[in-house]
């Protein structure tokens, strides 16, 4: 059964077994149930998880569009291996064969290495999984620094709190004006996030999302790293002025040392950045360019 620990997303119902889709210790996870004899799916007979060698990776079902199988497909790649295929045997998990893989030019997976850890939040209460990927050739010294890519979805606190931790920071299209977004009915996604988040129409929800809303807590007079804040003029989730509103706090508020804080607007962009190919790559390069730089590795 799923539950808070084992969510489950999906299935995918054969004519002798049950293909269930889902997370379990914050990782993707496939089970595979076999009914009992009968096949009239009232009975399971064994129920086995999908394993894999890598600590952190996503997997998902393939295109399975037959009912009355042996095999099924599911699709698996990971921060070190591109993706790939493979046809699993439904009565032997561990019987699969790879059908397809990504080839990435000039790419070799055998140099890099991967670890999934966990680490306390702030106040001790919650666990926070971290994968965690290196070159193998790195060369470190004992309790010697390295330079670290450090990337997360969301962006309540990674910056507000902590300025000095950092030497540069790339803010992509960020919501980070809360407030001004979530009191106005008529923009996507905001109405059906009230029930999660509180609408701050409310008194009580708008001190509450008031002290975590970004634009709402930059640190006056701190050291902030040199901050790339980007947007796109037609998007409807983030709107283009809440990367412009929170540059022109960070610049207001900044103290002496701080690095440069700069915004870069797409004209002719939305939410998703360029859908033209090499436009996206010109963007990617902006955006190492500007970590290199001020990172001290251009």
């Amino acid at each position: 059964p799923g539950d808070a620990t084992r969510p489950l997303d999906d299935v995918l119902p054969l004519k002798n077994h049950l293909v269930a889709y889902g997370r379990e210790g914050g990782i993707p996870r496939v089970w595979v149930a076999k009914f009992g004899e009968g096949g009239d799916g009232q009975t399971i007979e064994r129920l086995e998880r999908l394993e894999f060698e890598e600590e952190a990776y996503d997997v998902g079902g393939g295109g399975n569009l037959e009912f009355d199988v042996e095999d099924f497909l599911v699709s698996y790649d990971s921060l070190v291996t591109p993706p790939k295929t493979f046809k699993v045997n439904l009565d032997d998990v561990g019987s699969r064969q790879c059908l397809k893989e990504r080839t990435v030019p000039g790419y070799s997976p055998s140099k890099y290495a991967c670890k999934r850890d966990v680490v306390k939040s702030r106040d001790g209460k919650t666990d926070i999984p971290v994968s965690i990927v290196w070159n193998k050739e790195m060369k470190k010294g004992e309790g010697e620094p390295q330079h670290l890519h450090l990337y997360g979805y969301g962006s309540y606190g990674a910056v507000n709190q902590a300025p000095e931790l950092f030497k540069a920071a790339i803010f992509g299209v960020p919501f980070v004006d809360v407030m001004s977004t979530m009191v106005d009915a008529t923009i996507p996604l905001t109405v059906v996030e009230w029930e999660e988040w509180g609408n701050p129409n409310a008194e009580k929800y708008m001190k509450y999302m008031s002290e975590y809303s970004p634009v709402n807590n930059v640190k006056k007079g701190a050291k902030y790293p040199a901050c790339l804040m980007t947007g796109g003029l037609h998007d409807p989730r983030v709107q283009y002025w809440e990367p412009a509103k929170m540059v022109a706090e960070v610049r207001h508020q900044a103290g002496e040392g701080s690095g440069p804080i700069c915004l870069k607007l797409d004209m002719a962009a939305g939410h998703f950045s360029a859908s033209d190919r090499y436009k996206y790559y010109r963007e990617l390069a902006v955006d190492w360019a500007f970590i290199l730089e001020n990172v001290g590795l251009a």
